[in-house]
This record gives structure tokens, sequence and C-alpha cells, in this order.
């Protein structure tokens, strides 16, 4: 009898051993559950600053070839504030620093000296730069691009057109090229 009695009681405690592991967590399952959890979270986090960057200066790019899309139709409609003296001859775009540009309406006085008129000084986003460009006027009517010097001079663009260079701090890059027939990609 008490055999069975002593197997009863170690039955029982059995029974209350197992029904207590199934109310919680052993330290190790939660260690590495917060573990993994770490990892996730840390990928998910590198990888959503990349996209950031990505869209930042992909967003970038597209306003810049708006603004350029924006001076060469104000040119091709010849919308203009040149006073009654000067002659409207197109609007330039041209660099200001590595993040900043400025867009010029370009006017031809009396004397034949050609004049700018600041419309928009953009700035670029933080972290992003533009290269290899130099200043682009976008004639009256015709809608042609022209390269102009720093001495007023009007000179033509390469059959290729020219390339304008976008970057991040990342190294990534996008390119926008603007044709002498004024097409722009």
């Amino acid at each position: 009898m008490e055999l069975v009695r002593l197997v009863q009681l170690h039955s029982h405690s059995l029974d209350i051993m197992i029904s207590r592991k199934n109310f919680g967590f052993t330290l190790i399952e939660i260690i590495l559950s917060v573990g993994i959890l770490a990892i996730i979270t840390g990928s998910s986090y590198v990888a959503l600053i990349q996209f950031s960057r990505s869209q930042g200066l992909n967003s970038e790019y597209l306003r810049f070839k708006n603004i350029l899309n924006l001076a060469k139709s104000n040119a091709s409609s010849q919308i203009l504030n040149c006073t009654s003296n000067q002659t409207l001859v197109g609007y330039r775009v041209s660099p200001l620093t590595n993040s900043s540009y400025t867009i010029d309406e370009v006017c031809r006085g009396g004397n034949g000296q050609l004049l700018y008129r600041s419309t928009r000084t953009p700035e670029l986003s933080t972290g992003l730069t533009i290269s290899n460009f130099q200043p682009i006027l976008f004639l009256v009517i015709s809608g042609e691009v022209k390269n102009l010097s720093s001495e007023g001079i009007i000179l033509d663009l390469p059959s290729d057109g020219v390339e304008i260079t976008l970057s991040d701090k990342g190294g990534k890059t996008m390119r926008v090229r603007i044709f002498p027939n004024g097409r722009i990609e």
C-alpha cells in the first residue's frame, strides 16, 4: 500500500513539474528570442537606411530634370522679365557650389552685353552633390541648348550632349544628359 502511495505521490509531483513548465519560458528561450529579434531589427534598419538614401537621390534626380525642363519651357515660351531695352536670349542653368545651382534669365542689353537675372536658386538635399556641371543655356523659341562660358560666349554643345552627375554619400550616382536639340534624359 505504501508503495502505491509513493508511486501516486511521485506521479503527482511529476504532474506538478510538467504543469509548472508550461507556465513560462526559460531564460535560454528568452535570450534566443531577443537575439533573433535584434538580428532581424538590425538588418531591417540597414536596409531602410539604404532605401532612404536611394529614394533621396532618385527624388533629387527627378527634381533636377523638372527644373531643366522648366528652364527649357520658359525659354521656348519667351517668359521674360527683361526691361524694354533688353531682349530675352534664354534661360541659363549653372552651378553655384557642388550642392546648389541657379536658374537665370539671360537678357541682351542695348550694348550687346549679356545680363543675368536669377529666378531660382535650388539647393540639393543634404548629402547629395552635383558634378560635371557647366553653365548651359536654353535658347528662346528653338529650345536649343548651348554652353555658356564665364565670359558670356555662347558655345555649341558636343553632338552627344553634356552629362551632369548627381551623387550621394554612399557613392551611388545618377546622370542627366542634355542634348543640343534640348532633349533631356
